[in-house]
């Protein structure tokens, strides 16, 4: 797993570097590259994404969810850590009224909640 891990992170680093990645591509409805990488819990691409621009509290069309909600609900310690660094808005609320640390209690991720207060 750590070495897949390491793989994965090279190639992306490689791909952003080589084909000047640009950061802040989008589908339809708004989900990122930053917000897959926070859902997936991929820290290391998290840091190479903003790095090179990408935008830590853009909310997406669907739900209203940021990077840090989608790590948060699906309880990405790594993940959260590193967004929090930048740092990520925390009090972005969803369409439902929901912030990140809503997400976490709702799901019992107990570390995450105690990051987020």
């Amino acid at each position: 797993l750590v070495i897949t891990t390491f793989v994965r992170t090279y190639i992306v680093t490689t791909e952003i570097q080589a084909f000047s990645f640009y950061p802040k591509l989008w589908d339809s409805s708004g989900y990122s590259s930053l917000m897959l990488a926070a859902s997936n819990n991929h820290p290391a691409i998290i840091d190479l994404l903003i790095k090179v621009g990408a935008d830590i509290n853009q909310v997406e069309m669907t739900q209203g969810w940021t990077a840090l909600i989608w790590a948060a609900k699906r309880g990405h310690r790594e993940a959260v850590e590193r967004l929090l660094r930048y740092p990520a808005d925390r009090e972005i609320t969803d369409f439902n009224g929901k912030r990140a640390l809503d997400w976490a209690r709702q799901n019992q991720f107990h570390e995450i909640v105690s990051l987020l207060e």
